[in-house]
């Protein structure tokens, strides 16, 4: 079974943060970058991805890049908004990958038709 530190898995589900590349490493800011981003709405255990010996960890963040306001005339959640860091387990503390980011791109649903 693949373990990871729980306090820092509880603190990951339950709060927004700011995941940033910094010149000396990699940062985890508390400070939330878009409320509506959900970082952290499913975490999955990946298993050793990168051949270290310490397992990895995906974090989804389904609205990441969704600057959206939903109104009455909206069709749906945003599309194409999402992202998912890869984070890299350490003995010590979570380090991101060089690339954090996955995305598929897909096309956008086409509106339905007003009556």
């Amino acid at each position: 079974m693949i373990r990871f530190p729980q306090p820092l898995l509880c603190l990951l589900a339950a709060l927004s943060f700011l995941v940033r590349q910094t010149s000396a490493g990699t940062a985890l800011d508390p400070l939330p970058e878009n409320s509506t981003t959900r970082f952290g709405q499913a975490l999955v255990a990946l298993g050793d991805i990168n051949g270290d010996r310490v397992p990895d960890l995906a974090v989804a963040a389904p609205f990441h890049y969704g600057d959206f306001v939903s109104t009455e005339r909206s069709y749906g959640k945003p599309q194409n908004v999402g992202k998912i860091f890869i984070l890299d387990g350490s003995n010590t503390l979570l380090n991101i990958l060089t690339d954090p980011e996955f995305a598929v791109p897909r096309p956008a649903p086409t509106p339905p038709a007003r009556r």
